[in-house]
């Protein structure tokens, strides 16, 4: 019963027996079975898998080494090995058009799924479904049975800027490699011409025009058959022209959802495809492949398609991760309270827009460095006329920013007054105008009118074609155009202003051509107000300032669509990423796209969008405290950051540079992929490569695809000397598994011979890069001031050292969590009544229903609060040697058995900056502070301190840049005015041998500068016999002279480490 006495009504049924709401209560993104069966067969979780190749990236590491390392892993290693060299292949044919393009580890493991389910319907189709369908069980039991039909698509669920063309490419040269059939047709299929003609010429770019690939609008297609009837308008043809069997290739694969609101032509379309998939006999049914950034809103809106799409997404790298990730710009929303008014929110939005341009003007260099766009506000909406009153008021509003210098003075100087007051209600950083807060008001409105608008005067409209109006402005020292109205209709558009009066018109300018298709190129442009209209297919690197116009409730996949086209990023070296905090001020200004709305309501919607797709996130922040006494004090040394970059001339040494490549051992049987089962163990050989493997003119083009993938890099390459890098080369594996003269064998020896060439020329530039870092080592004092190892945030204006947590919830919980996390910072305790409010709020709430019961746990232990080990309810621990604290953990520890995973891992709605420490990090953590706890006082060790740091991956001290390799930690050791500095990297050895890692951790001390000496440790969680697997020699004590140590539950470890730099002390 209802709370009012009604009965409620039944919950709608499907046809496999499950209720709807099944599906509604569980977000798409966490019912994707075939992303989760392929995870589980390499060993881990999604999440954990997306992680460890995003280390790699930063640690300049492989991604095929990032995987071998999943010690539950039961893909095999040649299966495994043979997938990355396909996707190298494929790689490497694009490159030779494309000089710039190398694959990024989301793309890579996108294209590694790919691989997968490829083979294994090539191998084995009724297995790998049998299989799936067990997983649906498991994972997704609402979810309809598998059918064959399932395996017919594969849906790449990402985020636009994520390189979803390139990928597209990648997959088509994947499908034609294993040729499931033969196609009769290979269609890409678009939504509009524009899309079309830019996928031609990206096919071109990629050297893929000559493939056969025939691009089309879907809107020049129709169903024929009974009772259908030909378009009555434009090119049409049907699909029974395309007998089959075809590969689709959908862009936009979104588009034609069925749902309430999508139009009648959208369900056409979805039929459309259909048909082309299907073939005209089910002996020609093809294969499709879709691509798009919302298939999420697509299947929110419909039961049908969440139960089709969750059974066929094969990667999901979608704005949550992609963001979450480092990648595309980072954002900000713009806000006022409703009493301030419309123009206080788009003065703001000017403003910050006006920065932008003002760092990219002042900074090219580093505007060149880092592959920035110059700036350009895009107002969007669902449509623009005359007569929408969003569109009239926009263009009025900048009208007087263009003409009356007084005014927008005044709007500045109330922006930087009533910062506070700017966010209101959504809860996001705060605002911060750097170096203009300070500056003369009116100074600053004529410099922004001057490089806005191009000077001070009205803005006058031209009609520049059928669909555009271009606006200069009468101020301006030329005739160049500031803005472009891109419309349907602009003729009309013009009239209507012409008959409102409130905005200057002029002549027609038949003579500039389209303003909107040199946006790119003419930097003069500065605003682009357009409707949904050209969102699809349009493509641009400049947006950097969005303005939300008419945002209609139910509109999730517009403003995803709206927000992809605006962090879309080049990135420093075309790697698509953010510099992030490391980087100079006006760098990371220029990688932040503004967003604000016309009007209040819109930008509400965008945001509650966002934070569903769990992209916008409420912001606290929990203050850290220094170490006493202040770090400044303390007198400890570092070693000094070093801007140098190698760039000598390596010649490779095969007595040194030999690769040494052991597979695992363990025999396994596996059909397709399905699970491995072992069948037994199996004695060690070691193989010497030969040209017999591969011959010397593949070996060469091996050496020189390392070459173009390292273009900085001037090594020296020639065929004897590949050849001569492969024979001192050896590969161990199991006994008799490289023996045979199958075709099989052959390509594995052929790959692996080829990554014998690759590790060799790695091992040779480490090598060298070592020397020539080694060589330049020099010291300095540690500072608390600027140095990125400490968690410094500008809050409210001043900087502070916190943690940054950025909390995934709806916007009317924002207030509530804050203020119990609050609470709980202050040590304080939830009453019952508090603690029921929370809870209904959440039980109320879209998409935190899971949070509940980990939540109600939270609230029940919260009395037992402190700051002693136990830490609970939040997982984090103290330790007062530690610079600051307190350190958060990712997941607690089971003999606390008061911590809850609150703030740890990627699916648990909460992200701190910097990350919480992972197991084996917080495990040394735990085992360094128990050691001293217990020894500080003893003979021994009672005239020592010991300090400990944790060095931020890509913004701390990092060894040779080029390498990219940052330590977790670094522990000092002083006594009587003397210290020694240790690195300690904990990280697991199950499946991957970081040889030049562990070298040059190992090598430190002979690599000391006079006033510090160093040592370097790797600790591994691994056990050892697990480790023997990759190393079979290896005992302890040899690995412990490498300067590897076991992290084994006594902690012995930790006084190993100790001893050893109390050694270097004498």
């Amino acid at each position: 019963m209802s709370a009012r006495g009604r009965p409620r009504a039944a919950a709608a049924v499907l046809a496999h027996g499950v209720s709807v709401n099944a599906y509604k209560q569980r977000p798409f993104a966490r019912s994707l079975v075939l992303v989760e069966h392929l995870a589980g067969l390499l060993g881990g979780r999604y999440a954990d898998l997306l992680r460890r190749l995003s280390e790699s990236a930063a640690d300049g590491g492989g991604f095929l080494d990032a995987l071998l390392s999943f010690a539950g892993r039961t893909l095999p290693d040649a299966s495994l090995r043979a997938y990355d060299a396909n996707i190298r292949r494929h790689e490497a044919r694009i490159a030779c058009q494309r000089a710039d393009f190398r694959l990024t580890y989301f793309q890579w493991f996108a294209a590694l799924l790919v691989e997968m389910t490829l083979d294994a319907m090539k191998s084995d189709e009724a297995a790998l479904l049998r299989a799936l369908d067990e997983k649906r069980k498991e994972h997704a039991p609402f979810l309809s049975p598998y059918q064959p039909s399932d395996l017919r698509k594969l849906a790449c669920f990402m985020a636009t800027g994520s390189g979803k063309t390139l990928l597209l490419h990648l997959n088509l040269l994947q499908f034609l490699d294993y040729r499931l059939f033969e196609p009769d047709n290979i269609l890409l299929l678009t939504p509009n011409e524009a899309l079309s003609a830019q996928h031609r010429a990206e096919l071109a770019l990629s050297g893929l025009d000559g493939e056969g690939v025939r691009v089309i609008e879907i809107t020049k297609l129709y169903v024929d058959g009974d009772g259908s009837r030909r378009p009555r308008k434009g090119v049409s043809l049907p699909t029974s022209q395309f007998e089959g069997p075809n590969l689709l290739l959908v862009d936009e694969g979104h588009k034609g959802g069925t749902s309430a609101a999508d139009t009648k032509g959208e369900r056409e379309w979805r039929a459309i495809r259909e048909a082309l998939a299907a073939g005209n006999t089910p002996e020609n049914r093809g294969f499709v492949f879709e691509y798009s950034a919302t298939f999420a809103q697509m299947a929110a809106g419909s039961t049908e398609l969440y139960d089709e799409y969750a059974k066929c997404v094969v990667a999901d790298f979608g704005y949550a991760r992609f963001h979450g990730n480092g990648y595309g710009k980072d954002f900000r929303i713009l806000n006022a309270r409703a009493r301030d008014g419309r123009d206080l929110t788009l003065s703001a939005g000017l403003l910050s827009f006006y920065r932008q341009v003002r760092a990219s003007g002042e900074h090219p260099a580093l505007v060149a460095d880092y592959r920035l766009a110059s700036p350009l506000w895009v107002a969007l909406g669902k449509s623009v006329t005359a007569a929408n009153s969003d569109a009239a008021a926009l263009l009025e509003f900048l009208d007087h920013a263009a003409r009356d210098t007084g005014w927008l003075a005044a709007q500045f100087d109330k922006v930087r007054r009533d910062v506070a007051v700017m966010q209101a209600g959504i809860e996001g950083d705060p605002l911060e105008f750097g170096a203009l807060k300070d500056i003369d008001a009116r100074g600053l409105a004529e410099d922004a009118q001057t490089r806005l608008f191009g000077g001070c005067g009205r803005l006058r409209l031209h009609l520049v074609s059928d669909n555009e109006v271009g606006l200069r402005c009468t101020g301006a020292s030329d005739d160049r155009y500031c803005a472009v109205v891109r419309v349907g209709e602009a003729r009309k558009f013009v009239e209507q202003v012409r008959k409102d009066g409130k905005l200057e018109v002029g002549e027609p300018d038949k003579l500039s051509g389209s303003l909107f298709a040199r946006i790119e190129s003419d930097d003069n442009i500065r605003f682009l107000i357009g409707a949904k209209m050209f969102v699809e297919g349009w493509s641009s690197w400049r947006v950097s300032a969005m303005a939300l116009m008419n945002v209609g409730r139910g509109a999730g996949s517009e403003i995803v669509q709206m927000f992809g086209r605006g962090v879309r990023l080049r990135g420093k070296g075309m790697g698509l990423k953010r510099a992030g905090d490391a980087a100079p001020e006006a760098v990371r200004l220029l990688e932040t796209l503004y967003v604000f709305g016309v009007r209040a309501d819109y930008l509400h919607t965008f945001v509650e969008t966002l934070r569903h797709e769990g992209v916008a996130r409420a912001v606290h922040f929990w203050p850290v405290r220094e170490h006493a006494p202040p770090v400044d004090s303390l007198g400890l040394m570092v070693l000094a950051g070093d801007d140098a970059e190698f760039d000598g001339v390596v010649l490779p040494d095969p007595a040194r540079d030999a690769a040494r490549i052991t597979l695992a051992g363990g025999m396994t049987l596996t059909v397709g992929l399905g699970p491995s089962a072992a069948i037994g163990t199996a004695s060690r050989q070691e193989y010497a490569p030969d040209t017999d493997w591969l011959d010397a003119a593949g070996l060469y083009d091996a050496a020189l695809e390392w070459r173009r993938r390292n273009p900085a890099a001037r090594i020296v390459v020639s065929p004897s000397l590949a050849e001569a890098l492969v024979q001192a080369s050896r590969v161990q594996t199991q006994a008799g598994e490289l023996s045979g003269l199958d075709i099989a064998t052959r390509r594995r020896k052929a790959a692996l011979a080829s990554e014998c060439v690759a590790r060799a020329l790695d091992n040779a530039l480490n090598r060298a890069r070592r020397e020539f870092f080694a060589s330049r080592m020099r010291t300095e004092a540690l500072q608390l001031s600027g140095n990125p190892n400490f968690p410094h945030h500008d809050v409210d204006g001043r900087s502070m050292l916190a943690v940054r947590i950025e909390a995934e919830t709806r916007e009317d919980l924002v207030k509530e969590l804050r203020d119990r996390i609050e609470a709980l910072r202050r040590g304080g305790v939830f009453t019952t009544e508090s603690a029921s409010k929370l809870l209904a709020t959440l039980d109320e709430s879209v998409g935190v229903g899971d949070v509940s019961a980990r939540v109600q746990e939270l609230l029940k232990l919260a009395a037992t609060e402190s700051t002693d080990e136990g830490a609970a309810p939040l997982p984090r621990l103290y330790f007062d040697r530690h610079l600051y604290t307190p350190l958060f953990i990712d997941q607690p520890f089971a003999e606390t058995n008061r911590q809850l995973t609150l703030f740890g891992g990627t699916e648990s709605g909460v992200r701190l900056h910097p990350p919480a420490l992972v197991g084996s990090e917080a495990q040394f953590v735990f085992d360094l502070r128990a050691f001293w706890s217990s020894h500080r006082e003893t003979p021994l060790w009672q005239d020592c301190e010991i300090y400990l740091l944790r060095n931020q991956a890509r913004t701390g001290f990092g060894f040779f840049t080029g390498a990219g390799f940052y330590p977790d930690f670094l522990l000092w050791l002083k006594r009587d005015g003397k210290q020694v500095l240790c690195f300690v990297e904990p990280k697991g050895l199950g499946r991957a041998w970081p040889q030049a890692k562990i070298e040059l951790l190992a090598t430190l001390p002979t690599q000391s500068p006079p006033d510090l000496p160093l040592l370097g440790f790797t600790v591994t969680p691994t056990p050892l016999s697990d480790i023997q697997m990759l190393q079979p020699d290896v005992d302890a004590t040899s690995l412990a002279e490498k300067s590897v140590l076991l992290q084994q539950p006594d902690g012995h470890y930790i006084e190993q480490i100790l001893s050893a730099m109390k050694t270097r002390l004498t």
